[in-house]
């Protein structure tokens, strides 16, 4: 009908997105304290209840000095750049878990045995099948080193490498 081809009612629809567009963006800023909030808690707990005992002394320092930083950020937050400074030290909180993480032998074992059963992470299907047989060659003779290697190969070789986020998340992470 006519009514598509209206300009005033074009216009209203373009206004009616930019309204909603503001209104997201608005809730997302009035939310961002609490959602940085829950994003350090998160990362300061997994640390704290499963990390921590696997730290050096230097690691848990630098690890709680950047947790406070993060939080001074929240705390303080209301200047324009204050933003990429917490993501930043939450990106650094979450990179120093991952790497203490990166020299426990189980993790690197269970890490192996996630990308075992996710064939759907790769392209390379040759690849792929080559690198899991030298893991599972590895993990049966016990050479832990060596499997860290291929684990970080079959890392760089997936679909999009995956972040320290998702790696914590799949890793069940409350071994002892």
């Amino acid at each position: 009908g006519e009514g598509e081809t209206n300009p005033h009612n074009a216009k209203k629809a373009m206004d009616d997105v930019q309204n909603a567009k503001k209104i997201i963006a608005d809730a997302r800023k009035n939310n961002l304290r609490p959602i940085r909030q829950m994003e350090l808690d998160q990362t300061v707990s997994t640390f704290n209840n499963a990390v921590r005992k696997f730290a050096r002394p230097s690691e848990e320092t630098a690890f709680d000095n950047l947790a406070k930083s993060a939080q001074r950020q929240i705390d303080q937050s209301g200047s324009s750049h204050e933003g990429q400074e917490f993501e930043g030290l939450l990106s650094q909180l979450k990179s120093k878990v991952f790497m203490i993480l990166w020299r426990q032998d189980w993790f690197i074992v269970d890490r192996f045995k996630y990308l075992l059963d996710s064939p759907h992470l790769f392209t390379d299907d040759d690849l792929n099948s080559d690198l899991i047989k030298r893991g599972q060659l590895a993990l049966s003779a016990n050479n832990v080193d060596e499997l860290r290697k291929i684990v970080a190969e079959l890392d760089m070789n997936q679909i999009g490498s995956p972040e320290p986020d998702d790696i914590m998340a799949r890793t069940n992470i409350v071994q002892v």
